[in-house]
């Protein structure tokens, strides 16, 4: 319990860095302000952070699930010395803080991306004007290593697979569980930009000369195909599908032996048992239909989590709702399919051997998954989505995006 909790102060505490730094971001250009954007990303960019980050991440999630348990709940606070502590209080603010901890983990993934995103921009990655001599600066390189070494790829993506099913567990008010699903529906919305991010990133550093640049770009698709990112690519597309209204097509809830096993991959002392699962290809095969989000928004036929989103995804104020979702809720469909669908596809087979990992899914399957994204964007465009969906009218997003993207939102790199 102590580590839970010291898990959710680390969340609040980087909530609140991520915050600062993305501020900064927006704020003018005079030297001051360079110097104090610089200094609050080089501490964002931090290995020590990051690992920190990853372990608070999942202690708050272990601790959800643990909750989730009527017995664990009395074992935990049943005790008479508890008399007077509010016990189903404690328990709608762990799951809570599930929720928005996985908001944090993503949120701070996201920061990360997009700094270093820029920092490669501005050394000229990606313009196709390196000069051979070129090489990564050390402490980007560092950095970068950092990123595939504390496994926070994972343990973000662990953080949404993994949050509590708030509408399945029982004694938990309506207030808790919109929030939490409003949460858990932005954090989606972090995660997939920020994959986005690596996604370029990897591709372009491939390139640059040195063996640094290869050595990272190595190392960002290994926490790419990480198992857990894995099964949060399929749980994302089962989302598009659900959102589609093509929830019959997503498999009986429930999760199989090698999804369990897949939940705990990446800590400590599995990582032989890790490196196992990832060559065999788990995470993306068996893992449709067990992601309690897009199960419940199938199951509904509504879209979920979407009580506090505006028009541009902003948050609104309590009790009104929402009135327009054409255009952001695309954009975001749209960046599911390219961190998915597309990324599977834009890795060379030899790249994926030297990283010891698989391009994407077994054929068939990936297959499978594009086609049923392919339908499902289909079916939203013409109306036949869930409701809200698109609404007003839908925007043409998908059709409009350029083949390489901003994640931001722009075209090119």
């Amino acid at each position: 319990m102590v580590v839970a909790y010291s898990g959710q102060a680390a969340c609040t505490l980087l909530q609140y860095g991520c915050e600062a730094a993305d501020q900064l971001v927006r704020a003018g250009s005079s030297p001051q302000d360079h110097t104090a954007r610089t200094q609050a990303q080089d501490a964002l960019l931090q290995p020590s952070l990051m690992l920190v980050a990853a372990d608070a991440a999942r202690a708050v999630v272990a601790i959800s699930q643990l909750l989730r348990s009527e017995t664990a709940v009395q074992q935990l606070y049943g005790d008479p010395g508890y008399e007077r502590y509010d016990v189903s209080d404690a328990r709608d603010k762990i799951h809570e803080q599930a929720g928005i901890a996985a908001g944090t983990a993503c949120q701070y993934t996201l920061t990360l991306a997009g700094t270093l995103f820029r920092r490669l921009c501005d050394l000229g990655v990606g313009s196709g004007n390196l000069p051979p001599s070129f090489r990564l600066p050390s402490d980007i390189a560092r950095a970068l290593d950092a990123i595939s070494g504390s496994q926070l790829l994972a343990a973000s993506a662990v953080s949404l697979v993994d949050s509590p099913p708030v509408y399945t567990i029982t004694g938990l008010t309506q207030q808790v569980q919109d929030r939490t699903c409003y949460s858990v529906r932005v954090a989606c919305v972090s995660a997939v930009r920020a994959m986005l991010y690596w996604q370029l990133m990897r591709e372009e550093l491939a390139k640059v000369g040195g063996s640094a640049g290869k050595r990272v770009s190595g190392g960002l698709l290994r926490a790419m195909r990480h198992v857990a990112v894995r099964r949060l690519q399929v749980a994302l597309l089962d989302q598009l599908a659900a959102n589609a209204g093509m929830g019959e097509k997503l498999q009986e809830a429930g999760e199989g032996e090698s999804c369990r096993r897949a939940r705990s991959g990446g800590l400590a002392g599995e990582e032989q048992q890790q490196q196992q699962r990832q060559q065999q290809g788990e995470g993306w095969e068996g893992s449709s239909g067990t992601w309690w989000l897009a199960r419940e928004e199938a199951k509904r036929r509504q879209l979920l989590g979407m009580n506090q989103v505006g028009g541009d995804g902003s948050q609104l104020e309590p009790g009104r709702t929402r009135q327009r979702t054409a255009g952001w809720l695309e954009d975001y469909h749209t960046h599911i399919v390219r961190a998915t669908v597309v990324d599977w596809h834009g890795v060379e087979q030899q790249e994926a051997a030297a990283a010891g990992v698989p391009a994407g899914p077994p054929p068939l399957l990936a297959a499978r998954l594009a086609a049923r994204a392919a339908e499902a964007l289909c079916r939203l465009c013409r109306g036949q989505g869930l409701g809200g969906a698109y609404a007003p009218a839908p925007e043409w997003q998908f059709a409009k995006a350029q083949v390489r993207w901003h994640p931001s939102g722009g075209t090119g790199y």
